[in-house]
C-alpha cells in the first residue's frame, strides 16, 4: 500500500532522495490524483536540479505521457541540460555524440522560441574550462537547472489547467 503512518498522506516514494516511483491504482480519488501529481511534479524537479536528466525524461513519460510531444519545448529544453551535464562531467565525447544523437534535430525548429540557445549549448565543447567563460558558465550552474525545472513544472501545470505559481 502507497500509504504511510504520517496522518493519512501518500508516500509514494518519489522524494529527492531515491525519485523512483510507486504507481497508483485505479481507484484513486480526485485528492489522490491531485497528490500524485504533485509528488510526480516534485521528482521531476529534483531530477533536474541534480543532473539526473535522463531519470527526469523517463519520469515525464510515465507520469505525464504525450507532454513531450504536445509542447516540444521541453524535450528540447532537458536534451539541451543532458548535453550541459555531460559537459559538466567533463565526458566531451559523449557530449558530442549526445548532440548529435539528440540535439541535432533541433536545428532550426526551437529558434524562434529559444533564440541561440543551442549554438551557445553546443558552444560548451569549444571551452576547456566552459565554468570560466562569462558566455557559458550560466550553464553550469544550478540556477540553469532550476530553469529547467521551472519550465517543465510550467508545461505539466498548463496540461493540467493549473497556473504556475
Amino acid at each position: 500500500d502507497a500509504r504511510s503512518g504520517n496522518g493519512g498522506a501518500i508516500n509514494l516514494g518519489l522524494g529527492c532522495a531515491n525519485g523512483a516511483g510507486s504507481g497508483a491504482s485505479a481507484s484513486w480519488s480526485d485528492d489522490h490524483l491531485a497528490l500524485l501529481t504533485i509528488n510526480a511534479r516534485q521528482s521531476l524537479r529534483c531530477a533536474v536540479t541534480r543532473g539526473d536528466i535522463l531519470a527526469a525524461m523517463r519520469m515525464l513519460d510515465t507520469f505525464f505521457p504525450g507532454l513531450a510531444s504536445r509542447q516540444p519545448h521541453i524535450p528540447f529544453l532537458l536534451h539541451c541540460q543532458a548535453f550541459i551535464e555531460l559537459v559538466r562531467s567533463a565526458d566531451a565525447l559523449g557530449a558530442l555524440g549526445y548532440c548529435q544523437a539528440h540535439l541535432a534535430t533541433y536545428r532550426g525548429r526551437m529558434e524562434t522560441a529559444y533564440p541561440g540557445k543551442l549554438g551557445t549549448v553546443v558552444s560548451l565543447l569549444a571551452y576547456s574550462r566552459p565554468e570560466a567563460s562569462p558566455l557559458v558558465a550560466p550553464l553550469l550552474q544550478l540556477a540553469h537547472r532550476e530553469a529547467v525545472a521551472d519550465a517543465v513544472n510550467s508545461a505539466v501545470l498548463s496540461e493540467s489547467g493549473a497556473r504556475p505559481s
